[in-house]
């Protein structure tokens, strides 16, 4: 596993700082990219070996999460992660007793967070922003200006979005738009495999303020939709059941442009961030306040928007065709809000509103001379941005690794009676001078300026996978051997013993999936294929599936008729087990006499008459007993002439009389 680590963490660390080297990745049927960025470079390396590739894959959790909740520093998180690990690993060798290591380690980033804390400041002016964005860019100040001017337009909370541009220079677009936290409840909405994003241009969008969980009442926005040719949003409370199903089924049969959201925020507050969202965009909230209801919308109740961009996490409604009075109008309706507002938690909510509705959304698109130059800008737009703001909501510091540097007497200042612990913060106190040693390594320079933000996280996910190692005492991964064609492996001694089977699993595709497994048993012998439905359609389609014949239904209330002429009679019951065992039941209490079992023997050996099994009907299927009883009452109060006993009807309470008493009419 440290070998692992070592590979994917010499290869990232050359990106580190801003004198740091390019690495260039190959990339299956395109044309090899060219990036600095560290959680790029972490994500493309994948190992033969599987001992290896289990430290590949730990160190590479580290590139995320620090990417995820900081947008930046990877690199760094990277080279913390290997150091602690590596020392870690040589003191458990040792002897060390690896819990007492990792409360060490613990303490020490505990300490080094407060430190960072303190010694941050923030960030106040439109050309400090600049500044950061330059640093983050690798030097470039046109870069670093398009941030800070995208920043300076939208404000704090308005949206920024970095997209591939198509003419040589860089260029920044701002417009109405907003983005909220919520993405596609079902990834099989996506329609852009490259980014497992949902991108529909000009499309209409549906807001409801209540769950959507029937199918039918869908039908009508969806003909409308397919009648313009006009893509589908759905952003409602919540999309499940049958109506999730039809959309889902429908999207991947036909194609159809449809895309399903969860609405942000909880009860009230949610319906009032659907109405800013449908007068940004010129629509309405279906739903009961404004008396409008799903089976009965309207064109005229979409909204609208240029385009709408919805990944897995979240949604993007760019260019909102709502009326710009309205649209003011609801700002000043929040701005009477937030100076209403009776404690901070409520005006920092209604604060965010007001920015998702004034705030528009800047778009700056990475130009360049050839694809390789437009991918590798864009990379270093992204790191730039998110370093920013990181920054402006965090503050700064130092950069060029002096920040941990400065945190190191913080960290020898813990005191410890315990001589593992204390390993584990001298082992914390060591890594904090491995960025700069980094840096200094790749350029011999030291950098002005680093998100706070960015070298928190980095440091906090770095130690949490990092004392993995030293708390793991087995490792299992898959020894299977491989066909060359495939992997190239070192042959050894094991290819003398009879080869082990290798089971996979793939996703299993009618008629396809039958020639693969052939195919793959005729190349690689010891090769067994099993299928596998990772995605769950059976869930999708089990409305679709052949109903269960009624002899094999379970937990129902069903009627046999008596089938003498002129006897109208007809017995119901209720039954946990299947139909055909219930009846098998009936006929063996009439052959064995036993005229006690039911009503339904009783009234065939003393009247002489004969039961039609055959067509026993089932009422109704009810898992719970209790409401089976109770449905099973129902239906014998409603029945013409029920042979049951008195008992059967007194399990209905007074209280239904009057409902029963309607359906008897209406029957009639």
């Amino acid at each position: 596993m440290m070998q692992g680590l070592d590979i994917l963490a010499d290869a990232v660390a050359l990106t580190l700082g801003p004198k740091g080297r390019n690495v260039i990745l190959e990339q299956y049927n395109r044309p090899p990219k060219i990036t600095k960025d560290g959680v790029t470079v972490s994500e493309s390396i994948d190992l033969k070996n599987r001992f290896q590739n289990i430290g590949v894959k730990l160190l590479q959790e580290v590139a995320k999460n620090t990417n995820k909740k900081a947008g930046d520093g990877t690199s760094t998180a990277t080279v913390l992660a290997r150091s602690i690990a590596k020392e870690g690993l040589n003191r458990f060798s040792l002897g060390c007793n690896p819990i007492f290591l990792k409360k060490g380690v613990d303490r020490a980033v505990e300490v080094i967070e407060k430190k960072l804390e303190e010694i941050s400041k923030p960030v106040l002016t439109q050309d400090e922003i600049a500044q950061i964005a330059t640093i983050s860019a690798n030097g470039d100040k046109d870069i670093g200006q398009l941030i800070a001017d995208a920043m300076f337009k939208v404000g704090r909370h308005g949206v920024i979005m970095i997209n591939a541009g198509r003419m040589i220079k860089d260029k920044i677009e701002v417009t109405k738009g907003m983005k909220f936290d919520k993405g596609y409840i079902s990834p099989y909405f996506v329609n852009t495999k490259k980014s497992a994003k949902v991108e529909y241009r000009n499309p209409y969008i549906l807001f409801c303020e209540h769950k959507i969980s029937e199918a039918k009442p869908l039908v009508k926005a969806l003909e409308i939709a397919l009648s313009r040719k006009k893509p589908l949003v759905i952003i409602a409370e919540d999309i499940e059941g049958d109506a999730l199903t039809t959309l889902v089924i429908n999207r991947i049969r036909i194609g159809l442009e449809v895309c399903a959201v969860k609405s942000p925020g909880f009860g009230e507050v949610r319906t009032e961030i659907l109405k800013d969202m449908a007068i940004l965009t010129g629509g309405e909230v279906i739903g009961d306040e404004a008396g409008i209801f799903l089976d009965e919308v309207a064109a005229e109740h979409f909204g609208q928007a240029s385009e709408v961009i919805v990944t897995k996490s979240e949604t993007f409604i760019i260019k909102g065709k709502g009326l710009l009075p309205a649209i003011n109008q609801r700002i000043a309706h929040v701005d009477l809000l937030i100076s209403r507002a009776k404690n901070d938690f409520i005006k920092e909510g209604l604060e965010e509103r007001k920015a998702r509705l004034d705030s528009g959304v800047a778009i700056i698109y990475a130009g360049g001379y050839s694809e390789w130059d437009v991918s590798e800008k864009k990379d270093r737009m992204t790191d730039a941005l998110n370093a920013t703001k990181a920054a402006v909501a965090e503050g700064i510091v130092a950069g060029g690794g002096t920040a941990l540097l400065r945190c190191l007497p913080a960290v020898k200042e813990i005191e410890t009676d315990c001589p593992d612990e204390q390993l584990g913060i001298d082992i914390v106190a060591n890594a904090l001078k491995v960025p700069c040693y980094t840096i200094a390594k790749n350029a011999g320079i030291e950098g002005s300026v680093v998100v706070n933000e960015v070298v928190k996280s980095a440091l906090r996910t770095a130690a949490a996978i990092a004392t993995l190692f030293t708390t793991t005492e087995a490792v299992i991964a898959d020894t299977g051997e491989k066909k060359q064609d495939y992997e190239e492996i070192e042959e050894d001694d094991s290819q003398n013993q009879p080869p082990i089977p290798l089971y996979r699993s793939l996703p299993y595709i009618p008629l396809l999936s039958d020639r693969i497994q052939k195919s793959l048993r005729s190349s690689i012998p010891n090769l067994r294929v099993a299928f596998k439905n990772y995605n769950k359609l059976a869930n999708i389609y089990s409305n679709l599936k052949d109903p269960i014949p009624p002899q094999h239904r379970s937990n129902i209330v069903y009627r046999i008729p008596c089938s003498t002429t002129n006897c109208n009679s007809a017995y119901i019951g209720e039954t946990k087990n299947q139909l055909k065992d219930r009846i098998k039941q009936h006929k063996y209490s009439i052959t064995s006499k036993n005229s006690t079992a039911s009503k339904l023997s009783e009234h065939a050996l003393t009247s002489n008459h004969t039961f039609d099994f055959d067509n026993t009907s089932i009422l109704a299927t009810v898992p719970n007993h209790d409401k089976r009883l109770l449905t099973e009452s129902v239906f014998i109060q409603l029945d013409y002439k029920p042979l049951n006993l008195k008992t059967d009807k007194q399990n209905l309470s007074l209280a239904y009389s009057q409902i029963i008493n309607i359906l008897k009419k209406s029957r009639s």
